[in-house]
């Protein structure tokens, strides 16, 4: 063997190892530890952010169906009972809501006032979503969505993050290419969790009945009364036809624990928001 080939192997080898370890290195360099998936189900559990009453307010860009806002956006959220917002554009109020678990209440203030009054459903179908309460709150409490605590996940490290996920990477990536779901596998769900504050970093639910998926993301974390909370998060919703996405930029004044006002009032100027005539 001549002295370039043996150089070569070694230059290729060198780099092999390099390329194995890095996958397994945070941004900063430092090299992970393999944890198991209950370790990483048990730290998402400890650090989920605490609180009874949430304030929050920031910009927030909605893009849906070709129509892209900036918004201004303010919440007030009481843990697991409901969510008050408000909506402007510049210095225009446009919205504000009442969210509960079951009923969903707002106030349509510009281009002729209306309110509605409902449940659920009825938006969803006009809309084609599938949206609900604690969908909207674990978004706005910077939570991993959806993410069932009792499940079993396999483990892994991709890309400087833990990852949990419903399934092996490679069999997820498999499924999904032929775009077929059944009884056991109907949906995939990964959650890549951040090594430095064992946090939901990103979700990734793909379900295969409808060929959709959903992906929130979750950076750029400040300190609330010693616990971590995104000052970015965002939400897209991707169907075959459309993609509903909804990026939200925090400011840091983040208030936790304090009772908050949630008034909903609906005066004579304003009329019901009647569904059909709005599709």
């Amino acid at each position: 063997m001549t002295n370039f080939r043996k150089y070569t192997i070694l230059l290729c080898a060198i780099a092999s190892l390099y390329s194995c370890s890095g996958r397994k290195k945070t941004i900063d360099g430092e090299k992970l530890k393999n944890h198991s998936p209950k370790y990483l189900t048990d730290s998402l559990s400890k650090t989920e952010f605490d609180y009874t009453w949430l304030r929050t307010k920031g910009n927030a860009v909605v893009n849906f169906q070709g129509d892209k806002n900036t918004l201004k956006v303010n919440f007030r959220i009481r843990k697991d009972s409901a969510i008050w917002t408000s909506i402007s554009k510049s210095t225009i109020p446009l919205l504000n809501a009442l969210i509960s678990a079951d009923s969903l209440k707002f106030l349509k203030k510009i281009d002729g006032k209306q309110y509605y009054l409902g449940g659920y459903d009825e938006i969803n179908d006009l809309f084609n979503l599938d949206f609900n309460y604690l969908l909207l709150q674990d978004v706005l409490s910077g939570t991993a969505i959806m993410f069932d605590y009792e499940g079993k996940y396999k483990s892994k490290i991709e890309n400087g993050m833990y990852l949990l996920s419903s399934d092996k990477s490679k069999k997820i990536e498999k499924l999904l290419k032929k775009g077929k779901g059944n009884r056991k596998h109907s949906l995939f769900y990964r959650c890549w969790i951040e090594p430095s504050n064992f946090k939901c970093a990103k979700v990734e639910i793909n379900f295969l009945s409808d060929s959709s998926e959903l992906e929130v993301n979750y950076s750029d974390w400040i300190d609330v009364d010693g616990q971590s909370f995104p000052e970015k998060s965002s939400i897209y919703f991707t169907t075959p036809y459309d993609t509903l996405s909804l990026e939200i930029n925090y400011s840091n004044k983040v208030k936790i624990n304090e009772p908050q006002k949630m008034s909903f009032k609906i005066n004579d100027n304003y009329s019901p928001f009647e569904l059909n005539e709005n599709k």
